[in-house]
């Protein structure tokens, strides 16, 4: 299930947001170990003084999972690498701002074993610069799969992305509607051993438009694949 679908709406409406004080804002920490399935996590979050924070960690012998929303204003800088429980495959998500009127971000680890890693986020950013957000995932036999987008100033709506780390193969997936008269970037990376493919699109469209990009490296084929159409 993509990060879209956990509906992370209901997380706020069960949840009473919290207010972070501080004058500059609020760097959030938290992490959890588990020996007994080799998780161990740690995040931090680099928000304003304005925004809300809410998150939920479930952890058992046979399960680990962790969720997480913040919304607010101004800048937000998202920076965070899963790791399988072996740690041989990972999964790093990005989002980030320098200023926007409004956002809201969401994260979550939907699948962590001994030999897969898939991680996830949603962002939706209203009159943003600087807007940054991508999912990479790589493993140890040094495929790696990357899919991005850029917005120097302007909005985004909807956005998600998944990256799907397995000792065979690796995943990173985003798909986007982007309002009209925006110039946005998508960008794609597809690494197997030595040999490494790129794509990068720019557009700016008077219709809003909708953007998705998949990467993909398993161990006979690299593919990547960019849709851009009317929303």
């Amino acid at each position: 299930m993509s990060l879209s679908g956990m509906n992370f709406i209901k997380l706020f409406a069960l949840l009473l947001l919290l207010l972070l004080p501080g004058a500059n804002g609020l760097d959030f920490s938290m992490g959890i170990s588990n020996g007994i399935i080799g998780a161990s996590e740690g995040q931090r979050i680099s928000i304003s003084v304005d925004s809300s924070f809410v998150s939920t960690t479930v952890a058992s012998p046979e399960h680990y999972s962790t969720a997480a929303v913040t919304a607010g204003s101004g800048a937000l800088n998202f920076d965070e690498t899963f790791n399988s429980s072996d740690n041989g495959e990972h999964v790093r998500l990005i989002a980030k701002m320098s200023n926007s009127t409004s956002y809201t971000h969401g994260f979550a680890i939907e699948e962590q074993t001994g030999a897969r890693i898939r991680a996830s986020e949603a962002l939706t950013v209203d009159r943003g610069r600087d807007i940054e957000a991508s999912a990479q995932a790589w493993n140890s036999l040094g495929f790696s799969a990357k899919a991005g987008i850029k917005i120097p100033i302007g909005s985004l709506t909807n956005y998600s992305n998944y990256g799907d780390a397995m000792d065979a193969s690796v995943t990173a997936y985003q798909t986007a509607i982007v309002p009209r008269g925006t110039k946005f970037n998508v960008f794609a990376e597809a690494k197997k051993g030595f040999s490494t493919q790129r794509s990068s699109s720019t557009v700016i469209s008077s219709r809003a438009m909708n953007a998705q990009t998949n990467s993909t490296v398993n161990q006979t084929t690299s593919r990547m694949k960019s849709i851009i159409k009317p929303a």
